[in-house]
């Protein structure tokens, strides 16, 4: 409950200082503004998604570790997770997206619409790729927590996707960086660290149930 406590103050907090900067033009205190912007990459709520994001890895690495010592086949499924959020983690902080939307959208010759940050194109395809890969490990998960990914995933890909592309259109098309551009950023980054944070419930909820069997691992 605390991490819902802590997302809800930093979408107030972002949506706040845009307010004050948009329509009441408050330019006393940009620090406060910046800290705590959602769009920006060193600000408070993108430390706080770095967080929930090594979280996740290393629960991710906890699992995977677990069941390699009970012989489970799909203990590599679970340590691969945990590279991919690794790697998550440290875009997050790093802005390395930004880098490929640029390199991909001259590519492309990408000026507007809605694959504006062209960086969503690759990653559309990587997860098609991985989402067969992975099927058969979703399926093989109990139905409770099955589902509790589910909706962690679909909340943070359609944030962290389906919010930004509809953001792209909005910047190009209509109405620019305006607070109804920051209005979006925050269902953006609102619907990805809830998906995290469902994401690490499910993680948790999952780990208590192996704790029989990583007590009978470490035994053998």
């Amino acid at each position: 409950m605390w991490l819902l406590a802590i997302l809800g103050i930093l979408l107030v907090l972002h949506i706040l200082g845009q307010y004050l900067w948009h329509i009441n033009g408050w330019t006393y205190s940009s620090f406060y503004i910046d800290r705590f912007n959602m769009n920006e990459e060193t600000s408070v709520p993108t430390w706080f998604a770095t967080i929930l994001l090594l979280a996740s890895s290393g629960l991710l690495w906890m699992t995977g570790t677990i069941k390699a010592l009970a012989k489970d086949v799909f203990a590599r499924y679970w340590k691969v997770l945990a590279v991919i959020f690794l790697v998550l983690s440290i875009d997050e902080g790093s802005s390395i997206h930004e880098i490929l939307s640029v390199l991909v959208g001259t590519a492309l010759g990408i000026q507007e619409g809605i694959f504006y940050y062209a960086w969503v194109i690759p990653v559309l395809f990587l997860l098609i790729v991985l989402g067969f890969w992975f099927f058969k490990f979703w399926q093989n998960l109990s139905l409770s927590i099955r589902w509790l990914v589910f909706w962690a995933g679909l909340l943070y890909i359609g944030g962290a996707l389906g919010i930004e592309m509809l953001g792209s259109y909005y910047v190009t098309k209509l109405g620019g960086y305006d607070f109804n551009y920051f209005l979006l950023v925050a269902v953006e980054e609102g619907l990805e660290k809830l998906g995290l944070i469902v994401f690490i419930y499910a993680l948790i909820k999952y780990l208590a149930r192996l704790k029989g069997k990583a007590w009978i691992g470490f035994q053998d």
